[in-house]
């Protein structure tokens, strides 16, 4: 092969080289990109779901015995279920413990308790949030 061939093979690879690695590069990089965004997305609806349950944990402390406050504070639980992995009804025994307690009487001793079993599900669910 004649030094003239080699130069145009070497100039054509280079070409071609300086046309893809831009698009491959493009492409890997929209990949990622939309992968972050998915997790971006994910953690925020975490967050979210956890701002909820505990907006209604709150309220069915406070108002024990309204069924649709009832209901609310079980579907934000259940909603934990899609985002943070370790939890079961075991999560909240304690709480629901307290909250059983606030029925029967509702001092403000009882409802410290139930802040702090809050404060203790929280806390042990955020330990699951990643810092973005």
């Amino acid at each position: 092969m004649s030094l003239e061939k080699f130069s145009y093979i070497i100039a054509i690879i280079l070409l071609l080289s300086s046309i893809i690695s831009p698009i491959v590069v493009a492409i890997i990089n929209n990949m990622h990109q939309t992968k972050m965004k998915q997790i971006e997305i994910f953690e925020n609806n975490k967050t979210q779901a956890l701002a909820n349950f505990i907006e209604n944990a709150q309220q069915v402390a406070y108002n024990p015995t309204d069924s649709e406050t009832e209901l609310n504070y079980a579907n934000s639980f259940n909603v934990l279920f899609l985002y943070f992995s370790n939890i079961s009804l075991d999560t909240i025994s304690k709480f629901d413990k307290c909250r059983a307690e606030i029925v029967k009487n509702d001092t403000t001793e009882n409802f410290q308790k139930a802040n702090r079993e809050l404060t203790s599900i929280v806390q042990e669910l955020s330990k699951q949030i990643v810092k973005m």
